[in-house]
């Protein structure tokens, strides 16, 4: 699949260890396989954990997560992936092909090595190469996230994706000798192309520039080029790509997704449901090159949305013993806690200060002093900030009438006011489950613990939440512990008062 040309004879190519499809430039990759119609074996339906717990679970050191799997009957139609136990660790491959897998494979796709070494001897002044690189299986993409970066000098490279279409350009210059193995990737030794969209192959091509001189001692004796899904860090500092040739222990992967290509769409999978992927409470989004993908919604999810259990919210029901109750005056009740193993899961974490102020903090909110906490209401107030405070991105789950679930992210500035003038009481849910599939699904799971307890769902507005529980008539506690309410059933209302009418007698 690789092309070269070249007008001097001091051009060596050699190829590090790459995911997918490069095995060689001297050799083309094995012929694509369809995802949507290669594997025998291969599932068609949404199986359990149950169902895959004798399917091997890892590869080399290599974990593996359906819809990939290694035998039959473990991995979805088109996924399947091939162990070599002779290799000594053994090697993980693609379907039955040569193709390796490396680092790691799981439900959202795979953080692979993809790079390539160019040598040019001294005194080569012409050359014009290129590296072509296309996924064997349909559905595979390298993510827009990732960055193509070059390292070497005085070449033009552009970049260019599967159907030709032009991707970027960049050049890099040595000048002489003065450029040092250090500093950022801005055109000095080193350059990147930045990814606007999804691809599933590309093609470089790398020309020498024309009207410079050939150094005699080059910094780098020829050129690297690989795809990365680390930005910041390379554009900042290249000493590390500077050290040798490219290889697995010196660069950071590439991010490869996944899409389910069986159907075209969600919306057309969704009518052909006896194929569906999507496990019930998992959500389900259209590919950026056709197909589609499931994923969890919530940041705090932990579960697979391709498997029947779904997606893992990380709630605990159960704390460990002896978890301090309050901070200063302040009752600190389940699911909320202070320490590991004492709240349900990362969004019920409270911290005490040394003066005995609790204050909550989040990925989305930077320490803010607690005012109460109540389990009755489901609220969490807050007061003043303890230092700066900003809202990220959030997300809330609509639930249609048909039961399909639509995600709404964005910045919760505009519904929630964070300064530091008011108090803030924030409404909060156990998981973004219905009441119906979180008591049904994983009873071991189920929030509302005590037996006198009842789920309700939480709304705002348009947007359901999730649920929350609360203590039946005539109890009053904490519902999230068991036997957290007490009271009494109020005593049943009067039989209703019959009349008898009587007709007069004239």
């Amino acid at each position: 699949m690789t092309g070269e040309t070249m007008s001097s004879a001091g051009v060596i190519i050699l190829v590090g260890a790459m995911y997918l499809a490069l095995g060689s430039l001297a050799v083309a990759s094995p012929a694509s396989v369809d995802a949507s119609s290669a594997g025998d074996g291969g599932l068609l339906h949404i199986p359990s954990n149950a169902s895959l717990a004798h399917c091997p679970s890892s590869c080399g050191g290599v974990d593996v997560s359906y819809p990939f799997g290694i035998e039959p009957g473990c991995f979805r139609q088109g996924f399947e992936l091939t162990c070599d136990h002779t290799a000594q660790p053994p090697k993980l491959f693609l379907g039955n092909t040569t193709t390796p897998i490396i680092t790691s494979f799981d439900y959202n796709g795979a953080y692979v090595t993809m790079f390539v070494n160019i040598t040019i001897e001294p005194g080569t002044n012409t050359y014009n190469k290129s590296w072509e690189w296309e996924a064997p299986a349909k559905g595979i993409t390298i993510d827009t996230g990732n960055t193509f970066y070059v390292i070497g000098c005085d070449f033009d490279a552009t970049l260019f994706d599967n159907v030709g279409n032009h991707v970027g350009s960049c050049m890099s210059r040595c000048y002489g000798e003065k450029v040092t193995p250090g500093g950022p990737c801005n055109g000095l030794g080193c350059c990147f192309i930045s990814l606007s969209n999804d691809m599933i192959g590309f093609r470089a091509t790398f020309v020498r520039a024309d009207g410079i001189a050939p150094q005699s001692e080059p910094l780098h004796s020829g050129i690297m080029a690989f795809m990365s899904v680390e930005q910041d860090y390379y554009q900042q500092n290249t000493t590390i790509l500077f050290s040798g040739w490219t290889n697995a222990s010196n660069v950071y992967g590439a991010d490869l997704g996944i899409a389910i290509m069986d159907q075209p769409s969600c919306e057309s999978a969704l009518r052909n449901n006896t194929s569906y992927a999507c496990a019930t409470d998992s959500q389900c989004r259209n590919a950026s090159l056709g197909g589609y993908y499931c994923y969890c919604a919530n940041v705090y999810d932990t579960g697979n949305p391709y498997l029947s259990e779904g997606c893992d919210q990380g709630y605990d029901p159960e704390h460990k013993e002896q978890c301090p109750t309050s901070c200063g005056n302040m009752s600190i009740p389940f699911p909320f806690g202070l320490k590991e193993g004492c709240y349900a899961n990362k969004r019920f974490r409270l911290n005490c200060t040394a003066d005995n102020i609790t204050y909550f903090s989040s990925d989305y909110i930077d320490q803010y002093r607690v005012i109460g906490v109540s389990v009755e209401d489901g609220t969490l107030t807050l007061g003043n900030v303890v230092n700066n405070a900003s809202s990220g991105t959030e997300s809330m789950i609509e639930v249609h009438e048909n039961g399909d679930y639509e995600s709404i992210m964005g910045s919760m500035e505009e519904d929630f006011d964070f300064s530091m003038e008011y108090d803030i009481v924030i409404r909060w849910a156990v998981t973004n489950s219905t009441c119906q599939q979180a008591s049904r699904k994983n009873n071991t799971k189920y929030a509302c613990r005590s037996v006198h307890s009842n789920c309700q769902e939480v709304t705002h507005g348009r947007i359901f939440m999730g649920y929350r529980c609360s203590c039946s008539s005539g109890f009053e506690g904490n519902p999230y512990v068991q036997d957290g309410c007490t009271g009494s059933p109020p005593p049943p209302p009067p039989p209703p008062l019959f009349r008898t009418q009587y007709a007069l007698q004239h």
